[in-house]
């Protein structure tokens, strides 16, 4: 265990940890402490640094990985990738739901069906569904 003995000024103040090998304790001076304790924050600063960086490269491989997942399903569902460029991709379950449910109103809206890959411009679509939705609420 660690006793520690002061004196007034701050220079001459000692910390007695664990004796050496002859039996005697070690005395440090509390400059040598102030190093010490200096040293091991750099390091823990340095850690977390480290887990800063790793935390972002998570966070990104993750964002990608979700993104993967929804072209995966947009091509099985026939639907072209280009739409992850206009739908958050962050959570996959939330992600099909929006697509689907656009799928719907495109359909009722009487434009072009969202099928394969022969859709060559999505925002004219997209800004068709909701024209005509505009011109039906505002006669209502």
């Amino acid at each position: 265990m660690e006793n520690v003995t002061t004196n007034t000024p701050a220079e001459n103040q000692q910390v007695t940890t664990q004796p050496e090998e002859n039996g005697t304790p070690r005395l440090f001076t509390q400059n040598e402490v102030n190093q010490i304790v200096s040293e091991r924050l750099k390091r823990e600063q340095n850690k977390k640094a480290d887990n800063s960086e790793y935390e972002t490269r998570l966070q990104e491989l993750t964002k990608r990985e979700k993104e993967f997942e929804c072209q995966k399903w947009l091509d099985e569902q026939k639907l072209s990738p280009a739409i992850t460029e206009y739908i958050d991709t962050s959570d996959v379950e939330k992600f099909k739901k929006t697509v689907g449910t656009l799928r719907l109103l495109f359909n009722r809206s009487g434009a072009p069906k969202i099928a394969g890959s022969d859709n060559s411009d999505i925002n004219e679509l997209i800004k068709k569904t909701f024209q005509s939705k505009k011109i039906t609420e505002s006669r209502s």
